[in-house]
């Protein structure tokens, strides 16, 4: 799952070659996959490798909300009460009304951070002589992705160098980038940021092919350090500067 490089925006202050914005996903968020491809010398031999395209499908999937008791005022549909509001709610969920020998009642349901919260009538319909059911459209299946964040005004770069014994050099990258939102937005985001091992992408802008800098591998991950500073944008948002650092192998892939 990566972002088309094409519509990451290529910033005015940019004179470094890479496009606007990192991606982060936290490490975790990845399968292992072992993958044999070619014959082994030895019975059993295997390859195991993390790539950022592979997302590991969540444990626990998002959950379809349920309608409570319905309540009927002559033969019409009143109320709908919500017995279980769900999780994962992008937009309000459709509402299914049948049964009940009546016709034409239409709901619209209300939702709150992911969870449905209340439904309120638009057409309570008529001729219901018995309770009619209510069912809500599923939620989105649950994903993990990329968080995208823009890279810090000004310091529009990505800088590496070798380091360790000739002949076996590791490669030590570090990218500046923004942290935009409220103040109380901008603790939590830095919260989940901090001491959380990841993956992060950066494309590389004067490529004509789609290829990423990857900083972070299943050796060894990439880290969000805490020496951050405060900066605006030129749209005038306010956050935080951090850098992202990576001591390993070099990775570029498309």
């Amino acid at each position: 799952m990566i972002y088309d490089y094409k519509n990451l925006a290529q910033p005015q202050n940019s004179d470094s070659g890479i496009a606007e914005f990192l991606l982060f996903a936290p490490l975790a968020w990845f399968d292992t996959i072992a993958a044999p491809t070619a014959p082994f010398t030895n019975p059993g031999d295997s390859v195991t490798i993390k790539t950022a395209h592979v997302f590991k499908t969540p444990a626990v999937p998002n959950i379809r909300a349920t309608a409570g008791t319905i309540t009927l005022v002559a033969t019409g549909v009143s109320v709908i009460a919500v017995l279980l509001g769900g999780t994962g709610y992008v937009t309000p969920p459709a509402i299914t009304i049948a049964g009940g020998g009546g016709t034409g009642a239409t709901a619209v349901a209300v939702i709150e951070n992911g969870a449905v919260t209340g439904v309120i009538m638009t057409a309570a319909g008529t001729g219901y002589t018995t309770l009619p059911t209510a069912t809500f459209a599923l939620p989105p299946a649950k994903t993990y992705g990329f968080a995208k964040f823009q890279l810090t005004p000004q310091k529009n770069k990505l800088s590496a160098k070798t380091v360790g014994d000739l002949g076996l050099n590791k490669v030590n990258q570090e990218v500046d980038f923004f942290v935009g939102g409220s103040y109380a937005q901008l603790h939590e985001q830095m919260k989940a940021l901090l001491n959380t091992p990841g993956i992060i992408l950066v494309k590389d802008a004067n490529c004509d092919a789609n290829m990423y800098y990857q900083l972070g591998c299943d050796c060894q991950a990439a880290w969000v350090t805490t020496d951050f500073e405060t900066a605006t944008t030129k749209d005038g948002a306010k956050g935080y500067s951090a850098k992202a650092m990576y001591d390993g192998p070099m990775a570029i892939y498309n």
